[in-house]
């Protein structure tokens, strides 16, 4: 054994000193130069960690076997007693071990001190960060080492050997991706798969180039057969590997598939996008005329709506009376006449359905969307101007006109459309309560009683939206997955493009089935949340959107999900704040109706059932009864909110954290 270590260190003893001699240049050099020249910290990293070690592991491996080829290897067996594994293995681990005294050289002379070394921020967890980049960098040189040695072994000359290095080390990538995917898959985390792979990776070469060696050095004959036997074994585990994935992820992908069909969840297009509604029908035309001329007037009294309440950034208690007079005075011409009365049109109609091209999945548009709000707004801005010239008949007409505005985006089974509509709501609710807030502002029980009967028929759920997230967008993406990669990637640079074209590969068939398994799977859960009580589901529905705040590793397993889903965490939540908006709001003019009849508003909330009421409906935050008190001439009806925490009826959107109680109150 020491005549054959002996024996390596004389043959690459040269290239050995002139590594050591490179080192020191390059460490020399760039010292003589300007500082504006060059940044010697970066030059310093880029030569240590990559430069010299490829160029080391490079010749080191090209070098360790074309020699035997000039020296005769088979006249020193004759003189010598070993076996020619033997000499193999001191020949390779000769050349590792250099190389490896070569790294640590290169890094001590360029970049650090010792000390520097065992300094770390976080401790053992740092340090652990440290210990396993550096592992990963040393078997990523040991393979590209590998790659070398099989390289010299099958062409017998250093520099061809260093060329056709890239091209093997891009062969062996190939006879080990789909082997890649099932150690992905399989791996809880980055640092055992990366574990997992490199040996996998590192054992590749030696062993193509051990075969060699056998057939090229012992029997002096072509190794090409042997390779080529070699390589269809490893093509064989490596794509069996990939087929019990595929398999696995595929009965994942099955039973997800079942789960939502017993269920009862729509899964195709035609389930959920709604159906074509004759022009005389359809509202959607209406509003289109009506968000033509909103433009129109916007632009038309530029001037006015600078300070056009709840369209602008004027509030309108700091409006002054002259503002409020002139908006008064414009909301009279006959193209505000018009606008308005389109949209009493429109909400009149028996259905609605804008012209949305549901097959364009997440490039679908939605401009309706934002002139829906715009106009809710529009109509609270008339309700305010007509409550302040004292016309409060016709400012409860439009507030009604309000509330039953975004009724008509309840068919849409579209995630952002059910949040407008939520939106919507919340404004015409507000616009409601400041009209009876008014003092003096008497209604009939009759008015009363059709408010309650519009929020009574609105849908409470968003279950028809999480349907079509489903299927038009997840659907839409698992089909195209590269489409839908390629549009989430705001770059759109070839890096992504790449990426995305690799992701719709056969290769990468068990991690989309797997990632789509996990999507339905994730979103059927939520479908059923959505159906039930907030309170009885609220620590699951926590829990779900927990699911997906894992490490960057985890979230590349299902990225399609973990690229869609967070947004939707808080969904069960905002369905529960209308709710609780829509029965607080309900439950105020009840109190209304009660003083209507009484001349007093109830002492307690249960005063109101079964009269005006059948029965009272829960917070969906606590399962219990609403908070009701009077409070001076006046009453607050409330619900505690997303905090779970009594506030005592107040909400502040700077700090919603603390003050989120959803309230409809009245202080005469």
């Amino acid at each position: 054994m020491k005549t054959l270590i002996w024996k390596e260190w004389r043959e690459q003893r040269l290239f050995f000193f002139l590594a050591v001699g490179i080192i020191v240049l390059s460490r020399i050099v760039p010292k003589l130069l300007p500082e504006r020249i060059l940044d010697y910290e970066t030059y310093s990293l880029f030569m240590s960690y990559i430069i010299l070690p490829i160029l080391f592991s490079l010749f080191l491996g090209s070098i360790s076997f074309t020699n035997e080829f000039a020296r005769n290897t088979r006249s020193f067996l004759l003189s010598q007693p070993v076996s020619t594994a033997k000499l193999f293995r001191v020949k390779y681990f000769s050349g590792l071990t250099l190389l490896v005294m070569l790294l640590f050289l290169s890094h001590a002379i360029l970049v650090a001190r010792f000390s520097d070394l065992i300094k770390t921020g976080n401790g053992p967890v740092e340090l652990t960060r440290i210990l396993s980049a550096a592992a990963i960098l040393l078997s990523s040189l040991i393979i590209i080492y590998s790659a070398a040695c099989f390289s010299s072994l099958l062409l017998k000359n250093s520099l061809p050997a260093i060329i056709c290095t890239p091209f093997l080390l891009l062969f062996g990538l190939l006879l080990v991706t789909p082997l890649t995917i099932f150690l992905f898959l399989v791996s809880p985390n980055v640092y055992v798969f990366s574990f997992l792979l490199l040996p996998v990776s590192i054992a590749l070469f030696p062993v193509f180039s051990f075969l060699t060696w056998q057939r090229a050095i012992v029997k002096d004959v072509s190794s090409r057969k042997i390779i080529f036997k070699t390589t269809v074994v490893i093509l064989l585990i490596s794509f069996g590997s990939h087929a019990i994935a595929n398999l696995a992820a595929s009965r994942e992908l099955s039973k997800a598939l079942r789960q939502v069909k017993t269920e009862g969840i729509k899964m195709t297009p035609e389930e959920v996008i709604p159906p074509p509604i004759p022009d005389k029908d359809n509202a959607a035309l209406i509003y289109q005329h009506a968000f033509d001329l909103a433009e129109q007037l916007k632009n038309k009294y530029k001037a006015e709506w600078e300070y056009m309440p709840y369209e602008s950034m004027v509030k309108p208690e700091e409006m002054t009376a002259e503002q409020k007079r002139i908006i008064g005075r414009i909301m009279k011409k006959p193209e505000f006449i018009t606008f308005y009365a389109l949209i009493e049109q429109a909400v009149s109609m028996p259905a609605c359905r804008f012209d949305i091209k549901y097959e364009e999945g997440p490039s679908m548009l939605l401009p309706h969307l934002a002139k829906m709000r715009s106009m809710a707004r529009l109509i609270d801005a008339r309700t305010y101007i007509l409550a302040e010239e004292e016309k409060y008949n016709a400012a409860l007409r439009s507030a009604e006109t309000g509330l039953r505005l975004g009724d008509f985006l309840a068919d849409e089974p579209i995630l952002i459309s059910q949040l407008v509509r939520i939106a919507v709501d919340a404004i015409a609710v507000k616009s409601i309560n400041r009209l009876f807030d008014r003092p003096g502002v008497i209604f009939s029980q009759n008015d009363y009683r059709n408010l309650i009967s519009e929020i009574e028929k609105k849908d409470r759920f968003i279950t028809k939206s999480l349907e079509g997230e489903l299927v038009l967008l997840g659907g839409w993406a698992f089909k195209r997955k590269t489409d839908f990669l390629e549009l989430s990637q705001s770059s759109g640079s070839l890096a992504h493009k790449t990426f995305a074209s690799f992701y719709g590969s056969y290769l990468i068939q068990p991690v989309s089935k797997r990632d789509y398994a996990v999507y339905i799977g994730a979103l059927a859960n939520l479908n059923l949340y959505s159906r039930k009580p907030y309170f009885s589901i609220k620590d699951r529905s926590a829990e779900w959107g927990n699911t997906f705040s894992v490490d960057r590793f985890q979230s590349m397993k299902h990225i399609v999900s973990s690229m869609t889903l967070p947004a939707l965490s808080r969904l069960i939540e905002q369905q529960a704040k209308h709710n609780a908006c829509l029965d607080s709001s309900k439950l105020g003019i009840a109190i209304k109706i009660y003083r209507t009849r009484y001349g007093k508003y109830p002492g307690v909330l249960s005063s109101i059932i079964p009269e005006i009421l059948p029965e009272l409906p829960l917070d969906p935050f606590t399962g219990k009864d609403y908070i009701y008190r009077r409070e001076g001439k006046g009453f607050i009806v409330y619900s505690i909110g997303p905090n779970e925490k009594d506030n005592g009826g107040i909400f502040d959107g700077k700090h919603q954290d603390k003050y989120d109680d959803i309230v409809f109150k009245v202080t005469n």
